[in-house]
């Protein structure tokens, strides 16, 4: 008996000493940091020795590299963003092109890797780029970082992954973003293409467009010159200001949207253009001076062959515009509503009156625009629908501080989906 206790006893013993070195060969090694110059010359040669989790800090200074690839998750931060330059000179690579081949230059920095943070840098190139080579940063992973850095001339972003955070930069060329549940914030660009869902693009300012695809995006307080809606559903787009938005771009619907808040100013051919898709709801948007061309619509309805239908406008306010609605293609679908059935839209070419002073017209407002008619070779006045509670005053369009962001999209949403939901009962039941 003494003999097998002996024996369980040291089994215990052994059990006990392979668990615990287990456990200690299964412990991540802690994470350095690694200083460059000082452990390293080049920034790749740090990067070659780090390991997952580790942060290379780059000191200020002007830093020569051909390429840099990130193959394992880490942080590259450099010491200030306006004194930590990387110039890059990538070696030329064959491209196919229309069938012929062509040296271009290949990807500046590549990263293929979860949770990078790229910080404080200006990136910049020795050599001139030409404009079909323009990916100059390209990342393929979850959870990446790209804050507060300088991207001069050549520099283009291409990222694909979900949880990326693209904030506080400057680029000169554009961004591309794929996947979902991104931020992207605070950034000066060229021009922003955001293809995914459940994601946050705000306070950003871009001298070109954005293009939007994918539902449940949260678009709030940016300035672009024009906006694209392409396949893109169940969106906020609010308090941004813009030149022109075009929802359902080349045919491809886009429904259940809430457009709110927004100033678009001309001149122009269009403030609004809703070309495809149903039961978006557009309300308290300022849509002005659209007089840079013979058409200048305020909101411009349908396209060719394009179906525009069960779309909600209500306290929007149009003013000094050539046509406050019109279209330049024929009109399908079962129609729009031009209000909510309690309150409409100020049309600065109402001329009814308000004799009990509630802010609402005596008299419905015929929502007159005018469209191209092939048979009467020319451009012919045309009834959309009428305003049954058009307002007397223009409505003031609202600013909203950061933090009221979220909370306003959440709000924003559910609203829009109760008011969809009503509008869809009602109007459908009165059909």
């Amino acid at each position: 008996m003494g003999e097998q206790r002996t024996a369980l006893f040291l089994l215990l013993i052994i059990c006990i000493a392979v668990i615990s070195v287990l456990e200690i060969g299964i412990v991540k090694a802690e994470s350095k940091t690694i200083v460059v110059p000082d452990e390293y010359s080049t920034i790749q040669e740090a990067i070659n020795a780090a390991n997952e989790g580790d942060t290379i800090f780059v000191k200020k200074g002007i830093y020569h590299e051909e390429t840099l690839e990130i193959s394992k998750p880490l942080s590259l931060l450099g010491e200030d963003a306006k004194e930590t330059e990387i110039y890059f000179v990538p070696p030329l690579v064959d491209k196919q092109i229309l069938g012929a081949t062509i040296k271009v230059r290949s990807t500046a920095l590549s990263i293929n890797a979860d949770e990078v943070t790229i910080s404080d840098f200006t990136f910049n190139s020795k050599e001139y780029v030409p404009t079909y080579d323009m990916v100059a940063l390209s990342a393929n992973g979850n959870r990446i970082e790209i804050i507060d850095n300088i991207m001069r001339k050549d520099f283009n972003l291409n990222l694909k992954g979900d949880q990326l955070r693209v904030i506080d930069n400057s680029v000169a060329s554009g961004l591309q973003v794929y996947g979902s549940n991104q931020t992207i914030a605070g950034n000066l660009i060229n021009g922003l293409s955001s293809h995914g869902s459940f994601s946050r693009i705000m306070e950003n300012t871009a001298n070109g467009s954005l293009n939007l695809y994918g539902a449940f995006n949260l678009v709030v307080s940016n300035s672009f010159s024009t906006m694209y809606l392409e396949y893109a559903d169940s969106n906020t787009i609010s308090n941004n200001s813009l030149s022109c938005l075009w929802i359902g771009r080349w045919g491809h619907e886009c429904s259940n949207n809430t457009v709110s808040n927004n100033r678009l100013t001309g001149p122009g051919p269009w403030g609004i253009l809703m070309a495809a898709g149903s039961y978006n709801v557009f309300h308290n948007n300022l849509i002005s001076n659209y007089t840079g061309s013979s058409d200048g619509y305020g909101l411009a309805i349908g396209g060719r062959s394009y179906v525009a239908e069960h779309n909600t406008f209500y306290c929007n306010t149009l003013m000094n515009n050539n046509w406050n609605v019109g279209t330049n293609w024929e009109i399908l679908g079962a129609g729009n509503y031009w209000d909510n059935g309690e309150v409409g839209n100020y049309w600065d070419d109402y001329t009814g009156t308000d004799s009990n002073g509630d802010g609402i017209g005596d008299v419905p407002h015929i929502v007159e625009g005018c469209k191209w008619d092939s048979a009467a070779d020319g451009y012919v006045e045309f009834v959309f629908g009428q305003d049954n509670y058009p307002l007397m005053e223009p409505i003031i369009i609202p600013e909203f501080p950061s933090w009221l962001i979220v909370p306003l999209f959440l709000i924003v949403t559910l609203s829009g989906v109760i008011i969809r939901k009503k509008f869809r009962v009602v109007r459908e039941s009165s059909t």
